[in-house]
């Protein structure tokens, strides 16, 4: 395991004119190399995984799922149509109904008198 950061000299001390100090340059860049060199380990280990994960392919899905929507509104439509014409139906038998029950009484009159004219 590469030594931490906290294990540094004072980068000041080692640079300093007075007395440059070539092995603790040479300790730092050693530490620097092995924590570079464990990150780089570790996206090669995460790469790896990366790999491993297979992942569908979701095209085929996908349009199977933009048939579908296709067809949900084509439902939908046919079913506003059919509603549109139940309720056009649904006032045509209404309208019927209110013809028949404005005449009803007439005719039962007229009915009545046929009766009443034929018993007679």
């Amino acid at each position: 395991m590469p030594a931490h950061f906290e294990n540094l000299p004072d980068i000041d001390a080692i640079f300093s004119l007075d007395c440059f100090k070539f092995n603790d340059i040479k300790k730092v860049l050693n530490i620097i190399l092995a924590n570079l060199g464990s990150l780089n380990d570790k996206f090669i280990n995460l790469e790896n995984k990366f790999d491993k994960i297979e992942i569908p392919d979701v095209s085929k899905l996908m349009l199977r799922l933009n048939e579908m929507d296709k067809k949900v509104f084509e439902c939908d439509k046919g079913r506003r149509e059919l509603s549109d014409e139940f309720t056009a139906f649904k006032m045509i038998t209404n309208n019927n109904f209110e013809e028949i029950n404005e005449n009803y009484p007439a005719r039962d009159n007229e009915l009545e008198e046929m009766i009443k004219n034929m018993q007679e």
